[in-house]
């Protein structure tokens, strides 16, 4: 679908698209740098200014996009805080003058080898927007149709992914007959704070992209914090969308959570469990099985051990988040998993082992 269908499903529905558009001009094209100019490090040497490693830099004029994925063609590009220009086809003219704004010196490129497609494109100001809500009815929105934002950190890819996860089980389930009543409405109510979350530091990764010497005061104190393990960790399940946590109506602290890489004693990934879309029970204490059997039919059960186990049991759903783990297994823990069966997955049924 295009983003123009995009837009005009959520227009015509009604559904605001409320945020801001800051006042950054991005270029970005297809380039060829003469071979004498790159290094093996995948930066590039521009004579008179230096190194300009691979990925986004930040200089005091604007920041800087080098990449080469491919042998010979790179993709180079500038972010300028500038208003809006005037909105004629990009050339390779306009980026060498932006570059040259930016670094102060010309970036020696040429254009693009091969036949393509290049690109060669420029972006008039940077939205980051949301919309007010993910469903109407029989129609729900999600990545970019949901949320559009900067790609700097490349939160966008983790954060559509997870909402077709997200959504993808629960239609499932909806039109297989299975769905617990309200179970689509739970697409809104766990997606929608991750992505007023991802726009939060979308924003703030934007501001820290701005001119100027407070910016770059910032940035060497961030520099800093950075070098602490536990900030590393943090910062790295924001970025990749992994420090999610659902309200799941289960407290164990695994619960909401995404299942940790478990490696089973037969070798297999916890991964792997969940390849033919359904839950999993994985049963590591051995005596939790029997208790869903009323939904075999919808719930696949592993018995398996595995090297420093987190639980003795864990509810999986196919979307990888568990909704409800146990480290003993006793009448109050059984009946917790059957809340949770019925919460996620609908009532018991006579079922059987497919």
């Amino acid at each position: 679908m295009a983003l123009s269908d995009k837009w005009l499903v959520r227009k015509t529905l009604g559904i605001d698209f409320p945020g801001t558009t800051s006042p950054v001009v991005s270029r970005l094209a297809h380039v060829h740098i003469p071979d004498q100019f790159r290094r093996p490090d995948r930066s590039i040497e521009i004579p008179g200014f230096g190194r300009l490693p691979f990925g986004h830099s930040r200089f005091d004029r604007g920041g800087m996009i080098y990449a080469e994925f491919e042998p010979g063609r790179s993709m180079l590009g500038t972010i300028e805080l500038s208003p809006p220009v005037a909105e004629v086809p990009m050339s390779l003219a306009e980026l060498r003058e932006s570059t040259r704004r930016v670094l102060g010196v010309d970036i020696p490129f040429e254009e693009p080898k091969g036949p393509g497609p290049h690109s060669l494109r420029r972006i008039n100001g940077q939205n980051t927007r949301h919309a007010e809500h993910y469903r109407d009815g029989r129609i729900l929105l999600l990545g970019d149709a949901a949320h559009v934002h900067s790609p700097l950190g490349g939160p966008g890819l983790n954060l559509g992914l997870q909402d077709t996860m997200n959504l993808g089980w629960k239609l499932a389930a909806q039109i297989n007959g299975t769905a617990p009543a309200g179970l689509l409405d739970t697409y809104q109510s766990e997606r929608y704070p991750v992505g007023q979350r991802v726009m939060m530091h979308s924003l703030a990764q934007t501001a820290l992209m701005a001119p100027g010497p407070e910016v770059a005061a910032l940035l060497t104190l961030l520099g800093e914090l950075f070098t602490i393990p536990d900030v590393q960790k943090h910062m790295a399940a924001l970025l990749a969308g992994s420090d999610v946590r659902y309200n799941v109506g289960d407290d164990h602290p695994l619960s909401g959570r995404l299942v940790p890489e478990l490696i089973l004693d037969d070798g297999r990934r916890v991964s792997e469990l969940l390849h033919d879309a359904r839950p999993v029970l994985l049963d590591v204490d051995g005596s939790v099985a029997a208790a869903v059997h009323g939904w075999a039919d919808r719930v696949d059960t592993v018995s398996a051990n595995v090297a420093d186990r987190p639980a003795a049991a864990m509810l999986i759903r196919p979307d990888g988040y568990v909704a409800w783990a146990t480290d003993t297994f006793g009448p109050a823990e059984e009946a917790g998993l059957q809340a949770a069966l019925q919460r996620w997955f609908g009532p018991e049924s006579s079922g059987k082992q497919r």
